[in-house]
């Protein structure tokens, strides 16, 4: 029962989480040169919703990482096989986070 509700979770987050996710990238300012930082940030600066949109996008990604957990802690209680690679995925899942955009636009004038 329990594996059935942590699937159910599961689902349900990935899904809202990617919808979220290309929802907010989609209204994300992005006309300028992404390498081009004096003029990325100005029309970041001239952007009125610019901490909505981020923390719209931070939302979509918890809830994506979230469903990644949820489906792996499904899996965990499994064989030992799936119980491995339960563990693997959602270690992954919390090492591969989005990057925040200081650290985006740091490495990309490099």
């Amino acid at each position: 029962m329990f594996e059935r509700v942590m699937l159910r979770i599961g689902a349900v987050a990935l899904t809202a989480g990617l919808v979220v996710a290309v929802v907010f990238e989609v209204l994300h300012p992005s006309r300028e040169d992404p390498n081009n930082n004096p003029l990325v940030f100005a029309e970041y600066a001239q952007s009125s919703n610019w901490t909505t949109l981020h923390l719209g996008a931070l939302a979509g990604a918890l809830m994506l990482i979230g469903g990644l957990i949820a489906l792996t802690e499904s899996l965990r209680l499994g064989p030992a096989v799936a119980a491995a690679w339960a563990r693997l995925a959602a270690a992954a899942a919390v090492a591969a986070r989005p990057p925040t955009e200081s650290c985006r636009w740091s490495t990309a004038s490099r």
